[in-house]
Parts: C-alpha cells; sequence; structure tokens
C-alpha cells in the first residue's frame, strides 16, 4: 500500500515523474512506515533564546555526534559558533560576514570527507535542488550529517485555521523576497525521503538518531497533546503537532 501511495502521490501520472522507483528503497519505506518511530523521541523542551533554539537542541540531543571538525552549512549568523564551539566553520548565502556562496550554482567548496560533522539546520528546504544538495551535505562529511526541517503543514495548518497569516515562506508578497521555501513537505515524507535514500542514493548512510520536536507553551499545551497522541493515529500526530524534525545520519 505504501509503494502504490508514494508512486501515485509524486508520479502524477507521468506530469512530475516519469521514471521508476526502486523496489528496495519502497520496501525500506515499508518497513519504517510499520515502526513507532516517535517513541523516546519526541522532544517537549522550549530552548530559549528562541532565535537559537535549533542550536541548542541539538547541542542537549545529539552532543556526542558532534566531536572533531564541524561544519555548519546555512549559518546566518555566528550562533553555531557559540554554542557548538568557537571551530565550527560558518558557509552561507545570506551572511554578510562571510565569503559569497550560492549553493543552487555551486557545491560546497570543501574536498570529499573535509570535516566529522556537518550540521545544517531548516534550509534545504530553500534550495530548489534539495536532492543534490542532500547530497553534498554526505559526501564533505566524515562521519555523521545533522539536519532539521520544518514541518510546513503545521504552520501552514494554523493559518488556515485563522483564515490569514504572514505566509512569509509561501505567499505572494509584493515585492521580491530575499529568499523563501522552495518544498512544502510533513515530517511523514520528510522520513520517507530519508529512508529512500539511505538505500537508494550514491553515498549511503543510516539513520542513528531522530528528535520530533514539539515546544509546548502553556500548561493545557502539555496536558492537550500527550492526550491527543494516544487518540489520533500516529500519521496524524506527527504531521499536525511536530515542529521540526532532527536526524542523524551516519555514512556508511
Amino acid at each position: 500500500m505504501q509503494k502504490k501511495s508514494i508512486v501515485d502521490r509524486y508520479g502524477d501520472n507521468g506530469r512530475y515523474f516519469r521514471e521508476q522507483y526502486r523496489e528496495d528503497g519502497l520496501k525500506a519505506v515499508d518497513a519504517a512506515q510499520a515502526e513507532d518511530t516517535m517513541k523516546g523521541k519526541i522532544v517537549y523542551e522550549s530552548f530559549r533564546p528562541r532565535p537559537q533554539e535549533r542550536y541548542l537542541l541539538i547541542k542537549n540531543r545529539f552532543d556526542r555526534f558532534l566531536g572533531g571538525s564541524i561544519l555548519d552549512v546555512g549559518s546566518r549568523d555566528a550562533t553555531s559558533q557559540k554554542i557548538l564551539g568557537p571551530g565550527c566553520q560558518l558557509i552561507d548565502k545570506n551572511n554578510p560576514n562571510l565569503p559569497p556562496f550560492d549553493w543552487e550554482k555551486e557545491a560546497l567548496p570543501y574536498p570529499d570527507n573535509s570535516f566529522d560533522s556537518v550540521v545544517c539546520l531548516d534550509v534545504l528546504e530553500h534550495i530548489n535542488e534539495l536532492h543534490r544538495s542532500f547530497e553534498d551535505l554526505l559526501r564533505v562529511s566524515r562521519k555523521h550529517v545533522i539536519i532539521s526541517l520544518p514541518n510546513c503543514w503545521r504552520k501552514m495548518f494554523k493559518q488556515m485555521l485563522n483564515g490569514r497569516g504572514t505566509q512569509a515562506s509561501y505567499g505572494l508578497p509584493p515585492e521580491a523576497p530575499m529568499d523563501r521555501h522552495r518544498w512544502f513537505f510533513n515530517p511523514e515524507e520528510i522520513e520517507e525521503f530519508l529512508v529512500y535514500q539511505s538505500v537508494c542514493g550514491r553515498i549511503k548512510f543510516r539513520i542513528v538518531d531522530r528528535a520530533y520536536h514539539i515546544p509546548l507553551a502553556t500548561t493545557a499545551h502539555r496536558i492537550i497533546y500527550p492526550l491527543v497522541m494516544h487518540v489520533l493515529p500516529r500519521h496524524y500526530t506527527k504531521n499536525l503537532l511536530v515542529n521540526t524534525a532532527f536526524y542523524v545520519l551516519e555514512k556508511i
């Protein structure tokens, strides 16, 4: 059933994809979907200050994977150096303090296996060639890649319920924006992508850890969310409650 679901969702009768999905990748996705991947992996804690939240979370949750040399891809400022260490190397398109770099036009300017760990938090959704850039992260890493991707469904769902929203990531602003999201996905699709790529991608890896961030801001949230997760099917809670999905990938 999962194979038919993936092919139907992304093929659309040949309008968007005219090749064939690999059977081993589809079977791997089937097996992953049968697991309760959220068990023990939900992070309710809110990290402050808010602009540093993603880095504080990976430092708190994945510190054992952050030894040695680190590259932060998409570092708009020096936050990662403050939290992960001053030796963390930075590269980004929109950081005026760094040399110019456009990931849409060029690969990461480092040889293969240059860094022990590569960090890329909430960046890939901004890249047109997401699949190519994802492989680029694996290429320059010696061992681990830590990525985070937002749950676009959750943000848009909340705005739709309100009848309006900022829609900075996807709307149609009167002036051309400096940057915006190129992709719209949910945590289930993120997982499917990673599992399929781990089997079928050119650079092999495995998922060694993960975290689903559901920051609880109020006492009501702390009571309601756990109850909802016991009532709704797993894919509902994953796709509607999770704010950001974090993964640690290990090259094989």
